[in-house]
This record gives structure tokens, C-alpha cells and sequence, in this order.
């Protein structure tokens, strides 16, 4: 039996019920720990791996087509994250919508989905520019349309500026 370190004999320091479940307890609560620092670590990352990204679409060639910068931006962002789907919404703010322009990995896309800036998830993000991380229940309604066979662990959506002005959201 070993208690604070030392190696004790069983009979002069028996395991009781109550140091049984403290230490049961202990295990859980540590196993806990665990799994939330390795999710928040995960997150963190990923989140890193996005402002790279919006820090890269802001320094790429100016000399490029919206169409083309817009489309190489959605082919690094599924390099970025293996094994990911993406959508590339391109934001029409004076009429308030988006309409999706660019897919990568979708089984069936959608032949033409527009969005209103009303929209809680990519509306959202073309609204107020932020980034915005949404986990695999969120009631979205558009995600079964964009997804219909593919399973969705998690919604990563970013919105992509031009200067100032919000172009797309991917």
C-alpha cells in the first residue's frame, strides 16, 4: 500500500471504504482535468490556426481576381484542418446577403443557397466580423442542406475582409 509517497504495510495503514472512494473521487475529478485542458488546448490551437489565416488572406497578392483569391482561400483552409469540409459565402453587404460561391470536400453542394445577413451563423459573422466557433448540435438550418451526408463534429466560421470591407465568409 502506498500512502503519501511511502510504502506502508497493509496492516498498519488498511484501505478503508472512505480512502477508497476519496481516491475514486480524486481519479474522476483528475480525469476531468484532463479531458477539458486537452479540449480548451485543441481549441486554442485551432483558433491560432484561424487568425493565421484571416492574417494570411490580408497579405495575399493584390494583383489576383476576387474569384481566385477567394478560392485559394478556402483550398489552405482545408489544408489547415485535414480532413475538413469547407463553404466560401461571398457577402453582398449593401443588399444584406450572401450567396454561396466556392465548396471543397461537399459530397452534394447545394446548386445555390443565399443567406441574409439575418442568418445566426455565416449572417452573423458578416455582420459584426467575428469569428465564430459553433459545436455539432447547433440548430442551423442550413447545415443540413450543405451537409446532408457528412457528419459535422464542429463549425468554424470566419469572415474574409478585403481592407475594410467584409468580401466573404468561409
Amino acid at each position: 500500500v502506498i500512502e503519501l509517497g511511502e510504502v506502508r504495510n497493509p496492516k498498519r495503514s488498511p484501505i478503508t471504504s472512505d480512502k477508497s472512494s476519496l481516491t475514486a473521487l480524486l481519479g474522476t475529478q483528475v480525469t476531468g482535468l484532463i479531458t477539458r485542458l486537452a479540449h480548451t488546448d485543441s481549441t486554442q490551437r485551432r483558433t491560432r490556426l484561424l487568425e493565421t489565416l484571416v492574417e494570411t488572406t490580408s497579405r495575399l497578392a493584390p494583383d489576383k481576381t476576387i474569384d481566385s483569391l477567394l478560392n485559394d482561400i478556402l483550398r489552405l483552409a482545408i489544408e489547415l484542418f485535414p480532413g475538413t469540409i469547407g463553404a466560401v459565402y461571398e457577402n453582398h453587404a449593401t443588399l444584406h446577403t450572401l450567396d454561396l460561391r466556392y465548396t471543397l470536400n461537399i459530397d452534394r453542394p447545394p446548386a445555390a443557397m443565399r443567406l441574409t445577413h439575418d442568418d445566426p451563423v455565416i449572417g452573423l459573422a458578416a455582420r459584426t466580423a467575428d469569428i465564430g466557433v459553433y459545436e455539432a448540435d447547433i440548430a442551423w438550418s442550413p447545415k443540413a442542406l450543405l451537409f446532408p451526408t457528412q457528419p459535422c463534429k464542429r463549425l468554424i466560421v470566419t469572415p474574409l475582409r478585403l481592407g475594410t470591407d467584409i468580401k466573404a465568409v468561409l
